[in-house]
């Protein structure tokens, strides 16, 4: 087909390429593009209200989450974005139809503690939804033999199956899900290099991709260790007589040591309190004790409460309790301090995934 020329050619949406300004026609249509999207925020402020929460609610508890995050995309991003030129023919917009085109108007972020927690969600909002494509940034690297920014996208169309109201329907959203330190270097990465179109340094960029090789290492690592211990916590289960052993304060004893590592031992007083909180809880096995203790991740669930100081054993079981049983174990307790802290304590995990929502 024959190539139109330039005056016959549509206007185009406004481009930043390099350090260039975009051309006037370009800036043109990315202003219509911004005002069009300006009379739709409303059904795009409503969908980054649900797509956090429901998302999180997607997540199994089991998985080891830092965070999920939401954003809606400024005005003067989308606009900024809309007005890139097509990579082969700055005079022509990369975005002929900036609303369907670009995707990451509304987004969500799923952050990881480990590489093997970043599959488990995607399985999980993956069976949520039925209209997802995913685009796997770590093997498109690893199939190029090179190191760089990692993350696992995808882009959820969403469907009536799946919405909160028609009004969302057809609308689209943006997911990364990535580990912690995936998302440190993207972040400063970003900040650094990709949003600054002034300064371009071959080093920086060179130390850059040496920094996300070394990052990628440390990942790998961080789960071998955490393997390592989950698979000790496993036989500790087995070796203390998990099953149907009745509970004993030997045993009871050595699983605080495994499910509480580096946490300050409970005294004698304490372990008694322990065990009657066990008895009046109804808890009578090892596989009680472990069910409850199992359950509970205290990294997070110390994180959650924005505690600035170390938990003893005493002190994560109270947690544990409380994560497993809810109101229950509040109406344990009869003190209006206590039972003041404890129910805040209480919203603060539900909140963060880590308690089951009360009845």
């Amino acid at each position: 087909m024959a190539r139109r020329s330039r005056s016959d050619r549509p206007i185009t949406l406004p481009a930043v390429h390099g350090r260039s300004e975009p051309a006037p026609d370009l800036q043109l249509r990315a202003a219509e593009a911004r005002a069009a999207l300006e009379l739709d925020l409303d059904r795009y402020r409503a969908l980054a209200e649900w797509a956090r929460p429901h998302i999180k609610a997607t997540i199994p508890r089991r998985i080891p989450l830092l965070d999920v995050t939401c954003r809606l995309k400024s005005l003067d991003s989308f606009e900024q974005k809309a007005a890139k030129p097509h990579p082969d023919d700055p005079v022509e917009p990369k975005y002929e139809r900036p609303l369907e085109q670009i995707e990451d108007i509304v987004g969500v972020r799923a952050i990881t503690f480990f590489p093997e927690a970043v599959e488990a969600v995607k399985d999980a909002i993956a069976a949520n939804h039925a209209r997802i494509d995913w685009s796997d940034k770590r093997e498109q690297l690893r199939q190029s033999e090179r190191f760089g920014y990692q993350s696992l996208h995808g882009v959820i169309t969403l469907t009536e199956g799946d919405c909160p109201n028609d009004d969302l329907v057809g609308l689209k959203l943006e997911l990364q899900i990535r580990t912690i330190l995936q998302h440190a270097w993207a972040e400063i990465e970003h900040d650094l290099q990709y949003k600054e179109t002034q300064v371009r340094d071959a080093d920086i960029r060179r130390r850059f991709l040496l920094l996300a090789a070394q990052l990628e290492s440390t990942d790998r690592e961080l789960q071998s260790i955490h393997d390592h211990h989950r698979a000790l916590r496993e036989r500790a289960r087995e070796d203390s007589g998990a099953g149907d052993a009745p509970i004993e304060r030997a045993a009871v004893r050595a699983a605080l040591e495994q499910a509480c590592p580096g946490a300050p031992s409970a005294s004698d007083d304490e372990l008694d309190w322990i065990l009657t909180q066990f008895e009046r809880l109804g808890m009578t096995s090892m596989e009680d004790v472990w069910r409850v203790l199992g359950a509970a991740d205290q990294q997070r669930i110390h994180t959650a409460l924005g505690l600035d100081y170390p938990r003893g054993q005493r002190r994560q079981v109270d947690d544990a309790l409380l994560a497993a049983f809810g109101e229950r174990y509040v109406g344990e307790f009869t003190g209006k301090a206590r039972v003041g802290r404890l129910a805040w304590r209480l919203k603060e995990l539900r909140a963060n995934g880590l308690a089951p929502p009360g009845s």
